[in-house]
């Protein structure tokens, strides 16, 4: 195939993107119901996270309590309180059935023999990370959309603080539970989220885009942002390989 051959059929990409198709892939990512995919995909990366942050810390009665209550409170917390802002009905009692499967995958995930799921589950962290991202400008978006009678400058914080909670609360945790800063959970991931969602209200709020390329562009943004740590090496764990 020759350059020209590429170049045409990028322009014709761009053509048919830029007339309708852009709007398709926004109903494409918003379209859907949170529950069964994306909700499904958060229990298992927030489990995946505390597994990784408490693997090394003494396993006690306490210690087990605090982190399937951070669990809890990870997944179901910041959309319950969404659902309180926006005067939406209980995300959780909407669909029960959460609840369970949230226990048998965290139960998977943080008691399995020789930690076989989380094995598993760490081949899999740049198509989890990349639902993750697009579930994280999901949640922003609803929340920005539904939010309508607050200032712009007002609105941003409380849409960027309350999609991005869940890391928030994690990160929080770790100062109280003594638990490890994790690649996929940490300061960095939070702040280039922030930085994100603030290009997304220049881009709508003062320079007047349609939200629908913003949101878009910004759906590709997150889920860089939280497939990124999975190309980089945990240097830690090599160095203890090589001793040994």
């Amino acid at each position: 195939m020759r350059y020209s051959d590429i170049q045409a059929f990028l322009e014709r990409a761009f053509y048919h993107f830029n007339k309708k198709g852009y709007l398709n892939l926004y109903s494409l990512i918003f379209g859907f119901s949170q529950f069964p995919l994306f909700s499904v995909v958060q229990m298992i990366w927030s489990s995946y996270i505390i597994q990784q942050s408490y693997s090394k810390k003494k396993k006690t009665i306490v210690t087990h309590i605090c982190k399937l209550l951070l669990a809890f409170t990870m997944i179901f917390g910041p959309r319950e309180v969404a659902a309180l802002t926006i005067k939406f009905d209980s995300p959780l009692m909407n669909n029960l059935i959460q609840f369970p499967i949230f226990l048998v995958i965290y139960a998977l995930i943080n008691y399995s023999p020789k930690d076989i799921f989380p094995k598993i589950i760490s081949y899999f962290t740049i198509p989890l990370g990349t639902i993750e991202g697009i579930n994280y400008i999901r949640f922003f978006g609803l929340l920005w959309r539904k939010i309508t009678k607050l200032n712009p400058f007002i609105k941003i914080n409380i849409c960027s603080t309350l999609a991005l909670s869940d890391m928030i609360i994690e990160i929080i945790s770790r100062l109280f539970l003594d638990g490890e800063e994790t690649k996929h959970s940490n300061i960095l991931i939070v702040f280039l989220s922030v930085v994100c969602f603030i290009l997304f209200f220049i881009a709508n709020s003062i320079l007047k885009l349609p939200m629908h390329y913003p949101f878009l562009i910004c759906t590709l943004l997150l889920s860089a942002i939280h497939i990124t740590p999975s190309f980089i090496k945990n240097e830690k764990k090599e160095k203890k390989e090589k001793k040994e």
